[in-house]
This record gives structure tokens, C-alpha cells and sequence, in this order.
């Protein structure tokens, strides 16, 4: 019964709503008001082993870590500049840079600092051991998944940059664009379109 829920659970996140789901959170992750992970994941309906979960999963996917990596980013930037603006008190925002960004990570002799170098070690040979055995077949649906995946993508842009155009003949935008839903970051040179905004890629 565990394999057979762990099969189903595996059959839910595919590629694409994998993506979807981080698109949705990333939008989240724009406010300023957003102010940690669980915060975004939780306004997405989401929660946090779900973000251990794919982290395993897409392990060796660049676009979905890089996009993972980005969301995170966005917390510690945020995090930093609240504690040094003072608009949160220093020891929550030093708690939190500490405890999820490893800001300030001493070790006590070098052998702690060996024991912490051969444990990670050990776990990126286990992934790129896995990532080898992994059946050719396997991979080579993984790579269609990605080109089916930006195909859509690309599509869904054309036709949201084609909508802009007919509401917007004295103003029209030309691809390469991205359209995001939610509000464009601070300093974007976005170009606002129903309830989200275009940026040049």
C-alpha cells in the first residue's frame, strides 16, 4: 500500500505541475509582505515536504533547482534587508539568515569541518551514482518532458503577447517576452497586462 501511495504521489507531480506549482509560488515570493518559504507555500495551498520532495525528485533538472534557487534567494535578500533597515528585530532576522541560510556557520576543530566536507561528499556521489543508473529510457522521456514542456511555454507567451497587441495596436510588444502573473518586482522593467506583466527575456 506505501509503494503503491508513493506511486500515485509520484504520478501527481509531473514535470509540468511542477513547474506550475513553482511559477505560483515564485509569484507569491514577489510580495514584500512574504517574508519566508513556508508563508509562500502555504498562500499556493502547498506545504514544505513538498519542496523536499521535488528538491530529490528534479535533483538533476537545471531549470527546476535554478527556479527553487531563485524563490529561496528572494527570502534572504528580503530577510537581510528587513533586519538591517531594522524592520524586524535583529535576533529573529540573525535566527532565521542563520538557521536556513547557514549565514555564520563556524565549526569548532577541523575535523568537524572534514566530518561536514565528506558527509556532502558522500551524498553528491550517492545522487550521481543514482543519476547513472538511471534507465536511458527514463531519461530520454525527462528530455522530451523539458522540450514539451518549453514548446508550451513558448506558445502560451505568443498568444498572450498576440492578446496585448489587438488591445494595444499603438503599442505592441515583439518576442522574446514572459508573462507572469501578480505584480512585477521593484525596479522591473515590466510592462503590465491582465492581472500580470510581461518581462524581455
Amino acid at each position: 500500500m506505501a509503494a503503491e501511495n508513493g506511486n500515485k504521489y509520484a504520478e501527481r507531480w509531473t514535470y509540468e505541475k511542477t513547474i506550475a506549482a513553482l511559477n505560483e509560488v515564485h509569484t507569491y515570493a514577489l510580495h514584500y509582505e512574504c517574508l519566508y518559504l513556508g508563508h509562500a507555500l502555504n498562500q499556493a495551498g502547498l506545504y514544505n515536504d513538498l519542496w523536499a520532495y521535488w528538491r530529490r525528485k528534479w535533483r538533476s533538472d537545471a531549470r527546476i533547482i535554478t527556479l527553487m534557487k531563485r524563490i529561496l534567494q528572494l527570502f534572504e535578500v528580503r530577510l537581510f534587508q528587513n533586519t538591517a533597515l531594522g524592520k524586524i528585530p535583529a535576533r529573529v532576522g540573525l535566527f532565521a539568515l542563520t538557521h536556513h541560510y547557514q549565514w555564520g556557520r563556524e565549526y569548532d576543530t577541523p575535523e568537524e569541518q572534514q566530518q561536514q566536507r565528506t558527509e556532502q561528499d558522500r551524498r553528491m556521489e550517492e545522487e550521481r551514482r543514482e543519476d547513472m543508473e538511471a534507465p536511458a529510457d527514463e531519461l530520454a522521456a525527462s528530455e522530451a518532458r523539458r522540450a514539451q514542456q518549453a514548446k508550451l511555454l513558448k506558445e502560451f507567451n505568443e498568444r498572450k503577447v498576440a492578446q496585448y497587441n489587438v488591445r494595444h495596436p499603438e503599442a505592441q510588444l515583439t518576442m522574446p517576452m514572459s508573462w507572469h502573473l501578480g505584480s512585477p518586482p521593484e525596479g522591473a522593467e515590466a510592462v503590465l497586462f491582465d492581472s500580470g506583466f510581461f518581462l524581455r527575456l
